[in-house]
């Protein structure tokens, strides 16, 4: 009896190190709202704000010229997100792009401006960020990447590799 007691500890002991150990969905969500504020592309056009409070959705406000455009995403029906530098005139930085699954038009774009001239609602099948150079640092695109990734699988999606 003895024996079997000191083997099941040693079992555990061994074990117990290799549980997987996952951020939960508020502490992802809270972890990439705080990474991606701290890296906002400082031209203007890209003063985005992050929200993750709605269950299942990344959404994100964009002011232009008086007009906030309000991007919706359902977590879900992303199957593809594509972190990549660019490098233009005077300009670098990074850009994250959100694909929808099969091409949909999963992204939901609105704006508060009734004066603006067109659609008030727009449906898109991809979303694209700019963001400052400082977000290379730390090996953030790649992590920033792998939370997403995490919280897309949380909400039920599942996300394809890039091709190249």
């Amino acid at each position: 009896m003895k024996n079997l007691k000191l083997s099941k500890f040693l079992v555990l002991a061994v074990l117990l190190p290799f549980v997987n150990y996952a951020q939960s969905e508020k502490d992802t969500q809270d972890w990439i709202v705080s990474k991606l504020t701290s890296h906002i592309y400082s031209n203007g056009l890209h003063n985005y704000t992050f929200d993750l409070s709605k269950k299942g959705y990344f959404e994100y406000t964009q002011p232009i010229y008086g007009t906030n455009f309000k991007h919706s995403i359902p977590l879900n029906k992303i199957n593809q997100v594509i972190i990549n530098s660019f490098n233009a005139d005077d300009r670098e930085g990074y850009t994250i792009k959100f694909r929808c699954k099969n091409r949909d038009e999963c992204v939901t774009v609105t704006n508060d401006n009734i004066k603006v001239s067109g659609a008030r609602i727009e449906f898109l099948p991809a979303s694209e960020l700019f963001f400052d150079k400082s977000l290379g640092q730390d090996n953030l695109p790649n992590r920033l990447k792998k939370a997403f990734t995490h919280l897309i699988k949380l909400n039920g999606g599942q996300t394809i590799d890039d091709v190249f």
